[in-house]
């Protein structure tokens, strides 16, 4: 899984997706609350290899998006 982002409102999510969809990836929102606060992440995958998620994340960086490669839990 690579995520993309986590931001405090789904305006801002939502539009890291669309950047993402305009680049040809596809990706979700995950809203994940946490108290009284939700984040919104910004994910891809799952990847089949570890290697291809470290792609992924190559390639949105090389378009100036920091991006993380993790595990799905």
């Amino acid at each position: 899984m690579v995520q993309a982002g986590a931001f405090s409102t789904q305006v801002d999510a939502e539009a890291r997706r669309a950047e993402l969809g305009f680049l040809g990836f596809e990706a979700r929102v995950i809203p994940r609350t946490d108290g009284p606060k939700t984040l919104y992440r910004v994910r891809l995958g799952p990847y089949g290899t570890a290697q291809e998620a470290n792609d992924v994340k190559s390639k949105l960086q090389a378009n100036s998006i920091t991006a993380t490669v993790g595990r799905i839990k």
